[in-house]
C-alpha cells in the first residue's frame, strides 16, 4: 500500500489536471469574446505561482512564441512597416558604425547615411521612374493582347506538331498516331477562348494584386524612413536592452548563437543585393542592346524576382514570352530571349557559386522552402522574415546535429564481430548469452 503522502500527491495532481482541462473548455468556449492576447494574458495570470521553475520558463516561452505568430497572421498589414524599417536598419547599421567610426556622433552618423541612401534612391526615381512607370502602364494594358497572343500561338503550335511525319512510317502522321482531331481541338479553343482567355487573365490579375501590397507597402514608406533613423540611431542600446534579458547563465551561449547568426545573415544579404543587382543590369541592358521591348522593366523584374531561387527565372521568364508571342517576329525574338537569359545565368551560376554558396553555406533550395512557407502564412512580412528564419534553422540544426554527435549514444564504439557471435564494448554483454 503506497503512503498516505503519495495519495495525497496523487490526488492534487489529478485535480490539478482536472481543473485545467476544464480551464482548457471554458477559455476555449471563450475564445472568439477574449481573444488570444487576453487569453495569454490570463494564462500568464494563472502560471504565476509557479514562476522561476523550469516547467513556467517552458510554458511561458511556448504562449510567448504562439502568441507573437498570432499577431504577425492577423495585424501582419499594421506591422508591415515597422518589420521593414526593422530589416533596413540591421541592413544599414554596418554603414553607420563606419561613419561613427570617423569621429561622428551616432545621431549624425545615422543622418548622414540616412541622406546618402534616400538620396540615391530619390536619384534613381527622378531618372528611371517615367520610363519605368511608362512600360508598365503599357504593358498593362496590352496584357489581354499578350495573353490573347499566347492562346493562338498554342492552338497553331499544336496545329503544326499533330503534322510531323513519323521516321519509318509510311503516310502517317504523330497527330494519327495519337489520335488528334485539330479540328475539334480547334472548335473547343475557340468555343472555349473567352473562358480560357478570362482564366489566364484572371491569374495575371491575380498578380496584379500582389504588385497592390507592392503599392501599399511604397505608401508605408511615408513613415518606414523615420522609424529607420530611430531604429538605426538607438540600435547598439536596443541590442544592449535584449542581451539583458537573457538570463546570465544563459548568456554567453546565446550571444555565440547570435554572433554567427548576425555574420552568416549579413553576408547572404550583401551576396544577394550584389547579385540581384547584376543579375537586373545583364536582363535589362542585353534586351535594350537587342532592340527588346520593355528592357528596364524586364531588368527590374528579373532583378526583384532574383531573390527566389529557381522560381525567379521562371518569373521573370514568363513576360518576355509573352511579349515574343505578339511580336510578330517570334522566333527572332525568342532567340533574343534564349541569348540574354543564357548570359545571365552563366554569369549568375558563376557568381552565385563564388560569393552566395561560399559566403554562406545556405542552400537554394533551403532558401526557396522558406520564402515559399512564410510567404503564405505570413504575407508579405513572411517574405521579410523567410532568409532570417531559414539562417537561423540552419544554425540550431547545426548545433543540433553537433550535440548529437557529441552524445554518449552516438560516440558508442562500434561492435567487433569475433567469430559466431559480436563482442560488445568492455564490460558489456556478450551478445546471444
Amino acid at each position: 500500500m503506497p503512503p498516505a503522502g503519495d495519495l495525497t500527491q496523487r490526488k492534487f495532481h489529478l485535480l490539478l489536471l482536472t481543473w485545467g482541462l476544464f480551464l482548457v473548455l471554458f477559455l476555449w468556449s471563450m475564445s472568439a469574446v477574449l481573444g488570444p492576447f487576453v487569453l495569454f494574458l490570463v494564462l500568464v495570470y494563472l502560471l504565476a505561482p509557479y514562476y522561476g521553475t523550469k516547467m513556467y520558463g517552458r510554458l511561458v516561452t511556448v504562449l510567448v512564441a504562439l502568441t507573437a505568430l498570432w499577431m504577425v497572421w492577423s495585424a501582419g498589414f499594421i506591422l508591415t512597416p515597422f518589420v521593414l524599417a526593422l530589416v533596413l536598419a540591421y541592413i544599414l547599421n554596418p554603414l553607420v558604425n563606419r561613419a561613427q567610426g570617423n569621429g561622428l556622433g551616432r545621431t549624425a552618423a545615422t543622418a548622414v547615411v540616412m541622406v546618402l541612401v534616400l538620396g540615391t534612391l530619390t536619384l534613381a526615381a527622378i531618372v528611371l521612374g517615367p520610363l519605368l512607370a511608362a512600360q508598365m502602364a503599357t504593358f498593362g494594358t496590352k496584357l489581354p493582347e499578350f495573353l490573347e497572343g499566347a492562346l493562338t500561338w498554342g492552338q497553331g503550335m499544336l496545329e503544326r506538331i499533330s503534322h510531323i511525319p513519323l521516321p519509318g512510317v509510311a503516310r502517317m502522321e504523330l497527330g494519327e498516331l495519337l489520335n488528334i482531331d485539330t479540328d475539334q481541338v480547334g472548335e473547343f479553343l475557340g468555343s472555349r477562348g473567352e473562358a480560357i482567355r478570362g482564366a489566364l487573365l484572371s491569374g495575371a490579375l491575380g498578380l496584379g494584386k500582389g504588385l497592390g501590397i507592392v503599392v501599399t507597402v511604397i505608401s508605408f514608406l511615408l513613415i518606414t524612413p523615420i522609424l529607420t533613423f530611430f531604429l538605426l540611431r538607438d540600435f547598439d542600446r536596443v541590442l544592449a536592452s535584449t542581451k539583458r534579458l537573457i538570463p546570465p547563465h544563459r548568456r554567453p551561449k546565446a550571444v555565440a548563437f547570435f554572433t554567427e547568426f548576425d555574420d552568416l545573415l549579413a553576408r547572404y544579404l550583401r551576396s544577394q543585393v550584389v547579385v540581384s543587382l547584376l543579375v537586373g543590369i545583364v536582363i535589362g541592358v542585353g534586351f535594350w542592346i537587342a532592340g527588346f521591348p520593355y528592357a528596364l522593366l524586364l531588368g527590374v523584374l528579373a532583378g526583384v524576382f532574383n531573390i527566389i531561387p529557381y522560381l525567379g527565372l521562371i518569373l521573370s521568364l514568363i513576360p518576355a514570352l509573352l511579349i515574343a508571342l505578339v511580336s510578330g517576329n517570334v522566333g527572332g525574338d525568342l532567340l533574343k530571349i534564349l541569348a540574354v537569359f543564357g548570359a545571365e545565368q552563366t554569369l549568375e551560376n558563376f557568381f552565385s557559386a563564388r560569393i552566395v554558396s561560399s559566403a554562406t553555406g545556405l542552400h537554394p533550395v533551403w532558401v526557396l522552402l522558406a520564402i515559399v512557407l512564410f510567404s503564405f502564412f505570413f504575407g508579405f512580412i513572411g517574405l521579410l522574415i523567410a532568409v532570417p528564419a531559414a539562417v537561423g534553422l540552419k544554425l540550431m540544426l547545426g548545433n543540433l546535429m553537433e550535440t548529437y554527435q557529441n552524445s554518449t549514444y552516438y560516440r558508442q564504439p562500434e561492435p567487433v564481430v569475433d567469430g559466431g557471435g559480436v563482442v560488445p564494448p568492455a564490460g558489456g554483454p556478450v551478445a546471444g548469452t
